[in-house]
């Protein structure tokens, strides 16, 4: 659960955080093979409910990368759409505009 590490108070381990993070995004975006998102998924929605905004700001992110794979792939994400509303109609009323803005981006 790195995402967790972007809310850290030392500046080093957000710096690799987002170095790592950005390593994942990566392998995520470029794999043909199957991921597990349902185990990707429970965790980003776990992060949601986060009190740090940089977490939640990161796991929405996440969750539009693997929304836009899913666009170009025509699978994934739909058969968990009933599982992620309840939390993304939650984030519409989160107290901080760029976690409401970017949900409103997934």
């Amino acid at each position: 659960a790195i995402l967790p590490s972007f809310s850290n108070d030392v500046l080093a381990v957000q710096n690799q955080t987002i170095i790592a993070n950005k390593s994942l995004l990566n392998l995520i975006i470029s794999t043909d093979q199957n991921v597990d998102i349902g185990t990707i998924l429970h965790v980003l929605v776990v992060q949601f409910r986060n009190q740090y905004v940089p977490t939640r700001i990161e796991a929405l992110k996440w969750l539009l990368v693997l929304h836009e794979k899913s666009e170009k792939s025509g699978e994934w994400l739909d058969e968990f759409l009933q599982d992620l509303l309840p939390s993304l109609l939650k984030n519409l009323s989160d107290p901080n505009d760029d976690v409401v803005r970017l949900n409103l981006q997934v």
